[in-house]
């Protein structure tokens, strides 16, 4: 998913849970370590590995989940 805007800018989210371990729900089911969510409007917009998905938003709000772990869906 992605979390850039056009133009490459940075898209602003509400929440930014990043640097914990992401179990993701896809096909795939890939274990992202460490992983990153983004919320925006209530819904997951974006997941990926960590470096990747801070690159590409702001937050407003930012979780780091240390030792945690996250599974979006």
């Amino acid at each position: 998913m992605s979390v850039s805007q056009p133009g490459g800018a940075p898209r602003p989210v509400d929440l930014l849970v990043s640097g914990g371990t992401v179990v993701t729900v896809d096909a795939e089911r890939r274990v992202l370590d460490p992983g990153a969510v983004t919320v925006e409007g209530g819904r997951i917009v974006a997941v990926g590995p960590a470096s990747e998905v801070e690159a590409r938003c702001t937050s407003r709000q930012r979780i780091d989940p240390a030792v945690r772990w996250s599974s979006p869906g």
